[in-house]
């Protein structure tokens, strides 16, 4: 609505500005003077009054006869009316000019008006549109903080769930280790690595064995071979036997041969009664 009444007065105002640039400079026409020609319409009819009755006058001390003398006086009596409406000539100029320079005052005055409207609305409108556009800043610096807040939040959450699964991973593969089941502690690292073998992708083929495709069953298969020895000794000689010669063929490297000797070899619960040997025992 506001914007529509500053579109209006612009408008206006541009007329009354071209109205006012458009003006004549003053002039004066007096046989145009509508006011001037009431005068004289008046006096014509007073000098006509006048010229009657001096003419009579005279007329009487002629004995009733015309004459030149009354000629001339009621001539001169119409003559003497019709010369005042001209002694106001001085007086219906000057009320011309005060009635232009009136028009122009209120011209020049009603165009000032509008301008000054149109400038405080406009000037209203673009702090109208600031304010807005402050307020949408604000609601974004808002909503982005609010963002950050959020992504910070779900960041220390992720951080916490990672933090405890490393904590339960870490939990297991001590209790693992405790357990000398060192298999488990592989997997679990393999886990928390993001691979879904400890030694990655390893290709069991290789190894030639029926039904071996993976760590577990290749731990299996050494583990029930060497334990038809009957005995730790003679199971841990097995294991070692074997994995010393995987890794003089190139199948596997001395590091992988280090881990699968902890995966495979056994202890006093793999045969009761018999005596615990390490590897270096063996060797």
């Amino acid at each position: 609505m506001a914007k529509k009444q500053t579109e209006k007065d612009a408008v206006v105002s541009e007329d009354v500005l071209k109205e006012l640039l458009a003006r004549e400079p003053f002039s004066y026409d007096v046989n145009a003077d509508g006011l001037y020609r009431k005068y004289r319409d008046e006096y014509e009819k007073e000098g006509r009054r006048a010229m009657a009755d001096t003419v009579g006058k005279a007329s009487a001390l002629t004995g009733g006869y015309g004459n030149s003398y009354a000629t001339v006086a009621g001539q001169q009596a119409y003559g003497d009316r019709l010369s005042r409406a001209d002694d106001k000539i001085p007086e219906l100029y000057r009320l011309a000019e005060e009635r232009y320079r009136a028009e122009g005052d209120a011209l020049r005055e009603k165009y000032e008006t509008l301008a000054a409207r149109e400038k405080e609305a406009e000037e209203k409108n673009r702090q109208r549109i600031l304010d807005e556009e402050n307020a949408r800043r604000a609601d974004e610096e808002l909503e982005l903080k609010r963002s950050d807040r959020a992504l910070a939040e779900t960041k220390a959450a992720d951080q916490r769930k990672a933090n405890e699964d490393k904590a339960a991973y870490n939990s297991a593969t001590v209790a693992a280790k405790r357990e000398n089941d060192y298999y488990d502690y592989l997997v679990g690292m393999a886990k928390l690595a993001g691979k879904t073998e400890p030694f990655g992708s390893v290709d069991y083929a290789k190894f030639g064995i029926k039904g071996v495709s993976d760590l577990d069953s290749l731990v299996s298969h050494v583990r029930a071979e060497a334990k038809k020895k009957g005995s730790a000794a003679g199971a841990n000689g097995y294991v070692t036997s074997w994995l010393d010669g995987n890794v003089s063929s190139g199948r596997l490297t001395q590091a992988e041969a280090d881990v699968l000797w902890l995966c495979m070899k056994f202890d006093r619960g793999d045969f009761p009664g018999a005596r615990n040997l390490v590897r270096d025992e063996v060797m």
